[in-house]
């Protein structure tokens, strides 16, 4: 009977780790989720800012022909 009690006792707490466990992996999913939308939109912005800058050398260089 005692071997049955600490088998139960085993398994709760094994069930309460993968609990824990997985609420924690779902936070840092999260976290790192945030983290790539923020970069993805530094790049998006770094893109504009190099698009406009060669927007403005072409029109640079066609205003300089002849």
């Amino acid at each position: 009977m005692a071997f049955g009690g600490l088998l139960l006792a085993a398994c709760q707490f094994l069930k309460s780790e993968i609990k824990d466990s997985e609420i924690r992996l779902r936070e840092e999913m999260k976290a790192s989720e945030v983290r790539l939308r923020e970069a993805i939109s530094e790049v998006k912005g770094e893109l504009k800012a190099l698009g406009d800058k060669l927007d403005r050398v072409v029109e640079s260089l066609l205003a300089s022909r002849p």
